[in-house]
């Protein structure tokens, strides 16, 4: 018997059990973002999605002109960046941190890549580095990047050709760091906050989309304070909420801090955004009637 993604998420919207709810909830509100043109939405991404091979859906939702805005994890950038170089991220039995290490491997859970990637990004980014003026912003950094990538499937190429704006608050910790160490080119942070904060401002209705937390969550919700907070939003995350973190914290605290208007819809959604996202835009896709 075929499994019908319709019918399995009408069961989940019926049932008011546990996650089954939040996920047709978000279903449904993912579906209006998309289908609202008044709507700008902006994607938040953290943790090893991409790695883990989720870079091809977001590649062709950036394609497809669905989203207005990224704001990235600086691994998040990395690991697309070296994977579009002609690196590929492994999946399989996790083997001891010894064993990786003496193979040139690194590890994340049980997804591994060669050590020598980081070596052709070093050069990569070397090579492109010097076209740039001394003082730029980190955005300005990776839409010269991806202008010089040509993997279809990679965020930040696909970002360039739909001239995406790729926010990225967090790239001083990762791999890119040791690689601009020797460069004269200085990152401004602060002008990147000002162009999101602007493009926020100017949307008529904004929607957001967080996947995972950490630094991107933050810093996309927290661009809408001035408009009031977003209109809609979805979060799909593993980090639970007892802790007091921001990954871990449902929207509707955000209410709280202006990040989410009053009476604005939004649905929190606890898993793995690997296994979820993927049913919840197939979903939302099946709702509206569109092809994948």
């Amino acid at each position: 018997m075929g499994l019908d993604l319709g019918k399995l998420i009408g069961a989940y919207r019926r049932c008011h059990a546990l996650e089954a709810r939040e996920l047709a909830m978000a279903t449904d509100l993912l579906a209006e973002m998309l289908s609202d043109e008044r709507c700008s939405v902006f994607l938040a991404l953290a943790g090893p999605l991409v790695a883990a091979g989720l870079r091809r859906i977001i590649a062709q939702l950036i394609r497809r002109g669905f989203i207005k805005a990224l704001v990235l994890s600086g691994a998040s950038v990395v690991h697309d960046i070296i994977e579009a170089l002609g690196f590929r991220h492994r999946w399989g039995e996790v083997i001891s941190d010894e064993k990786a290490r003496q193979a040139g491997l690194g590890r994340i859970c049980n997804i591994y890549i060669e050590q020598r990637a980081f070596e052709r990004l070093e050069k990569f980014v070397r090579d492109v580095t010097p076209e740039l003026k001394d003082i730029c912003c980190v955005s300005e950094l990776l839409h010269h990047l991806g202008g010089r990538l040509r993997d279809e499937g990679s965020i930040v190429h696909s970002a360039y050709l739909a001239d995406v704006r790729v926010f990225s608050p967090g790239l001083a910790d990762s791999m890119v760091t040791f690689h601009l160490m020797s460069s004269p080119l200085q990152l401004d942070a602060i002008a990147d906050f000002s162009k999101l904060v602007d493009m926020v401002f100017e949307s008529e209705r904004v929607g957001v989309i967080v996947l995972g937390g950490g630094l991107p969550k933050h810093h996309t919700l927290m661009a809408c304070i001035l408009r009031g907070g977003a209109d809609i939003a979805i979060q799909v995350t593993l980090d639970r909420p007892e802790g007091g973190s921001l990954s871990g914290a449902p929207l509707g605290e955000a209410i709280s801090w202006g990040k989410i208007k009053e009476g604005g819809k939004f649905a929190s959604v606890w898993g793995d955004a690997t296994v979820l996202f993927p049913l919840i835009l197939g979903g939302a896709f099946l709702k509206l009637g569109w092809s994948a």
